[in-house]
């Protein structure tokens, strides 16, 4: 889960990128539904992967929000990548990586479905980057 932007003459640069994690984080805290997280507090207070990390009562919105805070922006090869930290964990379950929790809740499994809150955001800014571009370059004029 990522969003590229090619900016192979490097005029965004990362303070674009950056301004682009705070409104992708803007929109997404907005977006969460509770009554999705249900059936992911469920799977995993129930599975005995996530019971012998953590004890019991791990809360998926706690977990989505773990992620929404550690996305970052970083410049690659003419290129803004703006992801989940890929070595974050949890708060208060210091075994469970954010990345890949976020994936299994954004994505799901066989037995239940997923929660696209980072693929629906991500998808957001892809399908509209000209418009966050002309945003950010409004508002520094």
């Amino acid at each position: 889960m990522r969003i590229e932007i090619i900016d192979e003459k490097q005029v965004l640069g990362l303070d674009f990128g950056n301004w682009l994690v705070t409104k992708v984080q803007q929109a997404m805290l907005l977006k969460i539904d509770p009554k999705k997280l249900k059936k992911w507090d469920k799977y995993f207070n129930d599975s005995e992967q996530y019971k012998s990390i953590s004890g019991s009562n791990i809360k998926a919105e706690q977990i989505v929000l773990a992620g929404i805070h550690a996305l970052h922006c970083i410049g690659i090869d003419g290129r803004l990548l703006i992801r989940i930290r890929p070595n974050q964990f949890v708060p208060n379950l210091d075994r469970v990586v954010v990345d890949t929790t976020c994936k299994l809740i954004n994505y799901g499994n066989i037995s239940i479905q997923g929660y696209p809150i980072f693929s629906d955001a991500f998808t957001n800014i892809s399908e509209n980057i000209d418009e966050y571009i002309d945003m950010y370059v409004g508002g520094l004029i």
